[in-house]
């Protein structure tokens, strides 16, 4: 995850969101850059990747993941730290509460990873806060320059391509990479497009 607001305003992503074609043709004008991003994530190792985030899943969830070498380990942790902002969400419950925030997280959102294990992501950054804060949708739709009504649905087909996104990654895993935009909050009430 990554703030992207300078490169696609709020009201730009939510223009895009009017209906799937546009928001799939905003998706590929940004396939240059995440290509590039996926290739950094490539020459470390997608492999090593996903072994690092099984170790980090073995110390939240008690599940054994086979060993990496210390010296992957570290390069992979050192990457996803400075660059790296992901949660670790349990699939096996209900709305996927968090179990882990990495520090690049805490840094872009503000929150602090204690505070957080256990709520649902999208209840605390994602569209359904967004939905459920009417004061929220209210301040969005005023600074977009939108009817709330079409805010409200433009962030239900977010959520929608998020979801798929995530699908199609945990259908192939560590062979495709699942990419949205989305319009996250920060803890100090900052709405921005993550990417």
């Amino acid at each position: 995850q990554r703030d992207i607001t300078k490169e696609v305003p709020l009201r730009a992503l939510l223009m895009a969101a009017a209906s799937e074609e546009d928001y799939v043709s905003l998706i590929g004008s940004r396939s240059g850059a995440l290509e590039a991003r996926r290739a950094v994530l490539l020459g470390i190792g997608c492999n090593s990747v996903i072994q690092y985030l099984h170790q980090k899943a073995e110390d939240v969830f008690s599940v054994q993941a086979p060993a990496m070498a210390p010296s992957t380990f570290v390069q992979v942790e050192e990457h996803l730290s400075s660059e790296g902002v992901f949660l670790m969400g349990d699939s096996q419950t209900l709305g996927f509460p968090i179990r882990y925030a990495s520090n690049g997280f805490e840094e872009v959102y503000g929150y602090v990873a204690a505070d957080i294990v256990g709520k649902k992501c999208g209840d605390l950054i994602g569209g359904p806060y967004i939905l459920a804060n009417k004061d929220c949708l209210m301040s969005l739709a005023s600074s977009v320059r939108l009817p709330h009504k079409d805010v409200e649905s433009r962030i239900g087909l977010l959520n929608a391509k998020a979801g798929e996104a995530c699908r199609l990654m945990m259908a192939h895993p560590g062979k495709r990479v699942g990419v949205a935009l989305l319009c996250n909050r920060k803890k100090s009430g900052e709405l921005f497009v993550c990417e």
